[in-house]
């Protein structure tokens, strides 16, 4: 038994030391597991500018591989399209000569990824054994160099932000045209957009040969980019025609989906010029009277133009109970709480209009019930009220006196979308290149054009219904938050593209979509017997907002008439925006009569009418501050790039920028 303890702890003892061993041979702290993992331990490039304006690049990239991503080979990601400053692309073409993995040729293929070309190196039928290999990429490129008036300069992405891997150690030496000398240089290190300074230039140096260097490794995410200026007149500069020729090259979905713009806009014009001009309409005439059997309700959303909608719900419910109280079908009193007390009254209703019958009966619809107080909470028949009075007030009732033109507007649709297809399919930064992305970015564009539509006749139908009286610039405040929430899908799809499209072809794709947004209003028009009333309508506000002394509206009368005529004419005024006025030219006639009996204005005291605060005066502006209440009455608790040359090699460039650049990995 003793025996077989000592060997137990015996050959415990023997596993610890070799376990300890084991560790001090191969270690596995931070450092490394750091020495084992897939790297970059060189990044040499060598860049040679040709008089011509081109320039050579050797990148001799050597990596530690185990197989963990590297297992055939690596893969490099080169830029070919820039935004130019002016917002149009370059689209820059590559040459490889020449791909070395460990100083022998090999295969090599390429893809298009965006607005970069992917380059795979290495066998895709062999896998690499583990340890150190180097790549080597020998490549041409073009268009790469930025002119200034007097000064040329190259603005390059050494190694690239987008390195799967973390990079030892990289370093550029560049070789400048003929015997040119450099005027400017600046070097960054760090993320993309940062400017730090990890980097040295080593000696010699005699300013037209010189390398830059890093001083840290550079993690993935990090790079090092150059700039170097030098005088004018050592390379090429390419004549404008050329520029010309390549401007329209490299941007020919801009320039394709413009033109096409040009014929929508030359289509919607000639359809607008046939079928979209409003028909001349009578002329306006002050009318002394509204138009013959039309509910003061009816003839505010007609003045709005059959646009109002649910916004002019609200308002309607105030000028309907207006209506019935000057018609003594029911009282009005305001408490101090800006509570409002509806009191039934006795009387008929079957002379009352058709939205007066209906909002009396949803309102007293229980037998027994006289009163009803309208405050914080809800009311079931105060919400059956306003929505009949939104329902027969909506927008969809436009079709009785508008004419809209709907097959013109749908083939200026099928245009503009078609316009929108150029500019978003032959886009050099989305680059659609086979059938699945093709039809990935046609749907796209079908679903943004009709939702943008969608969206936009549902502000436009808001803004109509909104108060005339409120200014345009109030309207259009109101619209812009309440569309805020409605936009925020086409925002996020507007910084995306705006990372990724050009600031031109942006704008030209929004052309189409504004354009049939506009002309969607511009085709409709109004028919003859609406433009009747419309004029009609609009005569009798000029008379209700007409100065006293340009009219005789109470001054030849007596006290009892002229009462008679304000309250007759109250609730047009309140739909037709014009309370105010109407109830201060009242006022003004009531003071005008002090020589005779000096309580003329207190003397008023309508039965109808009760405001505990502001006495009847608070008729001036009762439209506008119930509406807000009775609606919410209503709805509560209900239905659930590059820059100019010379300045990058100044000190104003930063880490990523330039041409050059990518990344890559391994595969």
């Amino acid at each position: 038994m003793a025996i077989r303890s000592f060997v137990r702890l015996f050959m415990q003892g023997a596993w610890c030391i070799l376990a300890f061993g084991l560790v001090a041979i191969f270690p596995v702290g931070p450092a490394a597991a750091q020495s084992f993992s897939e790297r970059i331990t060189d990044f040499t490039v060598n860049i040679v500018i040709d008089h011509s304006g081109s320039i050579s690049v050797r990148e001799d990239i050597s990596v530690y591989a185990n197989g963990t991503q590297i297992k055939r080979g690596i893969f490099r990601d080169i830029p070919l399209v820039v935004a130019l400053p002016s917002g149009f692309y370059q689209v820059s073409q590559i040459e490889i000569s020449r791909v070395f993995l460990d100083g022998r040729d090999v295969a090599y293929r390429t893809e298009n990824i965006g607005r970069d070309i992917r380059i795979y190196i290495g066998e895709p039928d062999q896998f690499l054994s583990y340890g150190d290999h180097e790549f080597t990429l020998i490549y041409k490129m073009k268009d790469q160099l930025s002119f200034g008036e007097d000064i040329d300069e190259l603005y390059w992405n050494v190694t690239g932000n987008r390195w799967q891997f973390t990079i030892d150690k990289a370093s550029a030496t560049i070789h400048l045209p003929g015997d040119s000398v450099r005027t400017g240089f600046a070097a960054y290190t760090g993320y993309e957009r940062e400017r730090g300074a990890q980097f040295r230039v080593p000696k010699p140096d005699n300013g037209n040969v010189f390398t830059v260097e890093t001083t840290e490794k550079l993690v993935p995410g990090k790079g090092l980019t150059f700039a170097v200026s030098w005088p004018a007149g050592h390379v090429v500069r390419p004549e404008g025609p050329i520029n010309l020729d390549q401007l329209i090259r490299d941007n020919i979905g801009i320039v394709i989906g413009f033109g096409i713009w040009l014929l929508l806009v030359g289509y919607l014009i000639w359809a607008w010029s046939r079928f979209g001009k409003d028909p001349a309409g009578p002329a306006v005439i002050p009318r002394f009277e509204p138009p013959e059997g039309m509910s003061a309700a009816k003839v505010g959303f007609l003045w709005r133009n059959a646009s109002a909608g649910r916004t002019y719900a609200s308002r309607a419910f105030a000028v309907v109970l207006t209506s019935l109280a000057v018609k003594k079908r029911l009282s009005i009193s305001v408490t101090g709480h800006e509570e409002y007390v509806l009191g039934k009254l006795s009387g008929k209703i079957d002379d009352l209009c058709d939205d007066e019958q209906t909002v009396f009966n949803s309102l007293f619809r229980e037998a027994g019930v006289s009163e009803i107080i309208i405050g914080d909470e809800y009311r079931q028949e105060v919400q059956s009220a306003h929505n009949w009075l939104a329902k027969i007030y909506a927008p969809t009732n436009r079709d009785t006196h508008f004419i809209r033109n709907d097959r013109a507007w749908r083939i200026g649709w099928v245009i503009g979308t078609l316009s929108l297809l150029a500019v978003v399919l032959l886009d050099p930064s989305i680059a659609a290149h086979d059938a699945e992305s093709y039809v990935g970015a046609l749907v796209g564009c079908v679903i943004f054009s009709v939702g943008f539509m969608m969206v936009f006749n549902v502000l436009r139908r808001f803004w109509s219904g909104m108060s005339a009286g409120d200014g345009w610039y109030v309207r259009l405040i109101r619209v812009l938050l309440i569309g805020a929430g409605f936009m925020v899908p086409f925002f996020g799809v507007a910084v995306i593209l705006a990372g990724v499209m050009s600031p031109v072809a942006i704008g030209v794709a929004a052309l189409p979509v504004l354009t049939c947004a506009l002309f969607g209003i511009w085709l409709e028009v109004p028919n003859t017997a609406f433009l009747t009333v419309r004029a009609e309508i609009e005569g009798y506000r000029r008379y209700l907002t007409m100065a006293e002394e340009d009219r005789l509206n109470f001054a030849s009368r007596e006290m009892g008439d002229a009462i008679a005529f304000f309250e007759k004419h109250l609730p047009f005024a309140m739909a037709l925006d014009a309370e105010q006025v109407w109830t201060e030219r009242f006022e003004s006639f009531l003071k005008s009569r002090a020589s005779t009996d000096p309580n003329a204005v207190q003397s008023y005291d309508p039965a109808w009418y009760r405001d505990s605060r502001r006495g009847w005066h608070g008729l001036g502006d009762f439209g506008s501050r119930s509406a807000g209440r009775l609606g919410a009455v209503a709805v509560s608790h209900g239905a659930p790039s590059i820059p100019s040359t010379g300045f990058a090699s100044r000190g104003g460039g930063f880490s990523g920028g330039g041409r050059g650049g990518g990344g890559g990995g391994g595969w």
